[in-house]
C-alpha cells in the first residue's frame, strides 16, 4: 500500500512538474479584425490597426515580461494597389535573405544566421518559413508567411532555447486557421 502512495505521488509530481516547466504556455483564441483569420496567443494582446482607403494593417503583438525573450507577433496587410496571391509566396524563395541577416546583424551586433529556409503547408495554404539563429544565445526567430484574403500574412516568433519558450512559439505558429 505504501508503494502504491508514493508511485500515485511520484505520478503526481511528475505531472504538475511538466505543466509547470516544460508544456507550452496556455494560448487563447484572438481574431484579426481586418480579415477572416484565428490565432492562438498569450493572453492580453496588444493589438493596432490603421485602415485608409488604400491600405490596411494590423498588428497583434504579443510580448510579456515574465518571458521577456519571447515575442509572438501577427501582422496582416492588405493594399488597393496590389493583390497579394501564391505567387507572392513563390517570389519569397528568389530574396536574397543571407544578405539580409548579415546586414541585420551587423546593425544590431549579433551574428545571425538562417537555419532554413523554404515553402510550407498550412490548412491547404502555400507559405513560406525563414527560421534564423539570432546567436549570442539570443535564441531563434521564426517567420511563417502566407497571403489569404487579398492580404499579406506575417507570423513571427522569437524564442530563447528555453524548451517550454520554444514549443509555445510553435504551437503559436501551427495554430493560424484561415476562416
Amino acid at each position: 500500500m505504501t508503494r502504491l502512495i508514493l508511485i500515485i505521488s511520484l505520478m503526481v509530481g511528475a505531472f504538475y512538474g511538466y505543466r509547470h516547466f516544460l508544456a507550452p504556455l496556455p494560448l487563447e483564441s484572438h481574431f484579426l479584425s481586418s480579415i477572416p483569420v484565428k490565432v492562438r496567443m498569450l493572453p492580453s494582446p496588444h493589438v493596432a490597426s490603421r485602415m485608409t482607403g488604400q491600405v490596411s494593417v494590423e498588428q497583434v503583438i504579443n510580448q510579456q515580461a515574465e518571458y521577456k525573450d519571447m515575442s509572438l507577433i501577427v501582422l496582416a496587410m492588405g493594399t488597393a494597389f496590389d493583390e497579394f496571391d501564391d505567387q507572392d509566396i513563390d517570389e519569397l524563395s528568389l530574396e536574397d535573405f543571407d544578405s539580409i541577416s548579415r546586414r541585420f546583424g551587423t546593425d544590431m551586433g549579433i551574428n545571425a544566421a538562417i537555419v532554413r529556409r523554404g515553402f510550407i503547408r498550412h490548412q491547404g495554404k502555400k507559405g513560406y518559413e525563414l527560421v534564423v539563429n539570432l546567436g549570442n544565445d539570443k535564441g531563434e526567430m521564426v517567420q511563417h508567411v502566407y497571403t489569404h484574403n487579398n492580404h499579406l500574412l506575417l507570423l513571427m516568433a522569437t524564442y530563447n532555447e528555453n524548451d517550454r519558450e520554444k514549443k509555445t512559439a510553435l504551437a503559436f505558429l501551427d495554430s493560424v486557421e484561415f476562416l
